[in-house]
């Protein structure tokens, strides 16, 4: 199990602790011995691609806890079946990998508590674990069946880091993204994690051979362009297009009425 402990002072409201968990109904806090009312868990967001959604926090206590009172704050993992593996259906490497991270904090919080409990000697508390351990050992061998086809538990690993999440069937989605403001001259871009990425901004009143930068790299210079006139002048003509195209940047040509304003988009793989 993990936890942290802290002596009140009749001031401090907020304790920080380091350890990663999965939802607030993890965290346990007790005062004295006693399970705390009035205290709110705030986590650090993992991120997108983090094994855990929380990686430590703090507690914020409504009334602050009295002088000498001690504070402790516990990860408590329930062992229960996070995932209903299926002989006939996908697995989702993400899925896959959270369970399994799930299985191995469980196991390392036992083994914590089986060192505690072998310095008191309790019979019937060291049982209880040793029970909990076997229910693991039970789920792991039926992870390992569902798994079988691509080499169990141990063979799993090799074929994650081979899917391509571009044909694997696994949902596209944005990791990363700009808005368009004044400090990055009106650019603007979204990454995929399949690293597709698109990209744009605005260029004002360009003449002739006004280069544009992209914001964000391309993989090659055969991506798509798009040019756009914002504001034209309807008493003449103006023809656009792109020139000396790179995976940094393209030249915007036009030729006819030099006043004109541009929206510009790309889009494509980045590098």
């Amino acid at each position: 199990m993990k936890k942290v402990s802290y002596i009140g002072n009749d001031e401090t409201t907020i304790f920080y602790f380091s350890f990663p968990y999965y939802e607030k109904s993890n965290i346990v806090v007790t005062v004295n011995g006693a399970v705390a009312s009035g205290v709110e868990v705030v986590g650090n967001p993992g991120g997108i691609n983090a094994d855990f959604p929380f990686i430590g926090g703090h507690i914020a206590f409504d009334n602050a806890p009295g002088d000498t009172d001690v504070i402790t704050i516990s990860r408590v993992l329930p062992l229960s079946r996070v995932v209903d593996y299926q002989q006939m259906v996908q697995i989702d490497p993400k899925t896959l990998n959270m369970d399994m991270n799930y299985i191995k904090q469980v196991l390392d919080d036992l083994n914590e508590e089986l060192d505690e409990i072998q310095e008191t000697t309790d019979t019937d508390k060291l049982n209880e674990v040793k029970q909990k351990i076997d229910a693991i050992n039970e789920r792991l061998d039926g992870l390992n069946n569902a798994t079988a086809s691509i080499g169990g538990i141990n063979g799993i690993a090799p074929h994650i880091n081979t899917i391509d999440t571009r044909t694997s069937g696994i949902t596209d989605y944005v990791i990363e993204s700009q808005t368009p403001t004044a400090e990055n001259n009106y650019t603007w871009y979204r990454k995929y994690k399949s690293g597709w990425v698109e990209q744009g901004g605005y260029a004002a009143n360009t003449q002739n051979g006004t280069t544009i930068n992209l914001p964000i790299e391309m993989a090659n210079k055969y991506y798509d362009i798009h040019i756009q006139s914002r504001f034209a002048n309807f008493g003449g003509q103006c023809n656009t297009g792109a020139v000396n195209c790179t995976t940094t940047s393209f030249i915007h040509y036009h030729y006819g009425d030099t006043n004109q304003s541009w929206s510009w988009c790309v889009k494509g793989f980045m590098a």
